[in-house]
C-alpha cells in the first residue's frame, strides 16, 4: 500500500496485483466498516470504476488488471487540493482496516468463489455477486447455524423473498 503523487493527483494504491476478488472484498470493506455507497460502477474488459463520496468528495475505486487496485479523486488531473486531501484520509483510515482483512482471511466471501459453471435462473449471477459484494467483509461465524442464519438473512434482504 502506498500514496502515488507522481501523475498530479494523489492516488492510494491498496493493491499492485490486486485481483477481482480482492477489489470486491476491499468494495464490501469500504461499505460495511466506512459506511460508504458505491456508485455509477462501470466495469471495461480490463478495469472497473466505482464511483463513491466521501467527507463531500466524489473519489473512485480502481481495479485494472495490470496496475492494480487503487483509489483517486474521480476528476483526476483536474482534481482540488480536498479531493487530493480526503483520498490520503481515506487511505489512513482505512489502512487499518485493510490490514486486518490481509491478515486474518476468515471472511464468507471466500465460499462464493469460484463462482458455478451453470446456473439454473438468469438472476442467479447477480445475486450470487451481490451477496459475495456485500458479505465480502462478513467474518465467518463460529457455528453452523449462525452462517445458515447469516446467509439466509442476506437472501432475504436482496429479494424480498424467503429461500
Amino acid at each position: 500500500m502506498k500514496i502515488d503523487n507522481n501523475n498530479g493527483w494523489t492516488e492510494a494504491v491498496l493493491a499492485e496485483r490486486g485481483s477481482v476478488e480482492d477489489f470486491f472484498k476491499i468494495a464490501g470493506l469500504l461499505q460495511a466498516s466506512m459506511d460508504i455507497s458505491l456508485e455509477n460502477r462501470v466495469s471495461e474488459t480490463d478495469s472497473i470504476y466505482w464511483d463513491f463520496t466521501y467527507n463531500g468528495r466524489v473519489l473512485t475505486l480502481h481495479h485494472n488488471t495490470f496496475s492494480g487496485i487503487s483509489i483517486f479523486p474521480v476528476s483526476l488531473n483536474r482534481a482540488i487540493e480536498l479531493e487530493n486531501e480526503a483520498v490520503l484520509h481515506l487511505f489512513k483510515s482505512f489502512s487499518r482496516i485493510l490490514e486486518k482483512y490481509r491478515t486474518t482471511g476468515n471472511f464468507i466471501s471466500k465460499y462464493f468463489e469460484p463462482e458455478p459453471n451453470q446456473w439454473g435462473l438468469r438472476g442467479d449471477p447477480h445475486l450470487w455477486r451481490h451477496m459475495k459484494l456485500e458479505l465480502a467483509s462478513q467474518e465467518i461465524p463460529s457455528s453452523v447455524a449462525e452462517f445458515e442464519n447469516l446467509l439466509l438473512h442476506q437472501f432475504e434482504k436482496l429479494t424480498g423473498q424467503k429461500p
